[in-house]
């Protein structure tokens, strides 16, 4: 009986105790689902802010590429307008063109002036001794032409060749290239729409048969 005793007393002292580990193991997982926890929410945090910034980054290139178009509309509008001028002078060129070719040109008006004034020097030259005496003694001659602008009046030094243009209540005197001769010189004039005179004007010299046009206010030889 003794030894039963014994033998159930030794197996009691080497039975195994409790570990203490799983209750350790226990312990540990909140906190180990508290920084799972805190990692998923700082990864969220990331992406969040990273979507963030791509949406405000879509948004500036979506602003630049709004104001390129305006700035694109406003130009092709600008160039428009300017492709549309240009048409209309080009037709108002042609228009221009179209007129003034329709009708004499200001050289065949010179020309016709020029062939006149020869006729009148040859006739002229074939009146009798007696008119012609009378008609030298008066040096100056004043010739006019009724024109787009109104009437346009020029006096001439039929000796010298010496031309002035009425200017109002004075008298303008016309350039000359160089220096006349004396002589005897006439002049002719012919009203023209198209010269920016509103008239065209030529002059001989009746002896020589040298003769020039009215350009602006000066004598050129023609």
């Amino acid at each position: 009986m003794m030894m039963a005793l014994l033998g159930l007393a030794g197996c009691q002292a080497n039975a195994v105790q409790p570990s203490a580990e799983p209750a350790a193991a226990v312990a540990s997982q909140p906190a180990a689902a508290a920084e799972l926890a805190q990692r998923v929410n700082d990864a969220n945090a990331e992406r969040f802010e990273s979507v963030e910034q791509r949406i405000v980054l879509m948004q500036e290139k979506l602003i630049e590429l709004n104001q390129r178009i305006e700035r694109l509309s406003v130009q092709g509008g600008q160039q428009l307008a300017g492709l549309q001028r240009l048409q209309q002078l080009q037709t108002q060129q042609v228009q221009r063109q179209m007129e003034q070719n329709s009708g004499p040109s200001t050289l065949d008006q010179l020309t016709e002036l020029v062939f006149r004034l020869e006729q009148m020097s040859a006739e002229s030259s074939q009146q009798s001794v007696s008119a012609s005496a009378t008609t030298d003694q008066a040096p100056y001659q004043l010739v006019s032409v009724y024109s787009s602008k109104g009437w346009i009046l020029l006096k001439l030094d039929r000796l010298s060749g010496t031309t002035w243009k009425a200017d109002g209540a004075d008298w303008l005197e016309i350039q000359e290239v160089g220096v006349l001769p004396a002589s005897e010189y006439q002049v002719v004039m012919q009203p023209n729409p198209n010269d920016i005179k509103g008239f065209v004007a030529a002059r001989i010299d009746r002896n020589n048969g040298i003769s020039w046009w009215l350009k602006d206010n000066q004598w050129e030889p023609f």
